[in-house]
């Protein structure tokens, strides 16, 4: 993989840090050259203590193990993540009031223009 990653003008540092996530997926006790199998194993990681890993890990660690088929001619369809947005929080009139009430008098004129903007 070093050899191929070394033409594309790839970081050490990158070629570093796909390394360490294919030895991860090397110690989940996975066969590394079926591609289904370990495409569940990585799907099913965890972290530090007993966590699920965020979506955006797992995809770098996707991306890892899909150079890595490629630079071993095995093929590999990169399943796609889905994300889910998390609910936005939406303050209360009296907590948006309490801070207006507790700023410094030049950035309350900035809440109340905001605040008279929304009304």
């Amino acid at each position: 993989m070093e050899v191929q990653a070394e033409t594309r003008d790839i970081k050490p540092r990158t070629i570093k840090s796909h390394k360490q996530h294919i030895k991860r997926v090397l110690r989940e006790q996975t066969d590394i050259f079926d591609p289904i199998e370990t495409t569940k194993a990585i799907l099913k990681m965890k972290g530090l203590k007993e966590q699920k890993l965020c979506k955006s890990y797992i995809d770098r660690i996707l991306i890892s193990y899909s150079l890595f088929c490629e630079a071993n001619l095995i093929p590999y369809d990169k399943p796609k993540l889905k994300y889910e947005t998390p609910i936005p929080i939406i303050p209360k009139t009296q907590q948006v009031q309490a801070i207006i009430n507790n700023a410094r008098p030049d950035n309350a004129a900035i809440f109340l223009r905001y605040y008279a903007k929304q009304q």
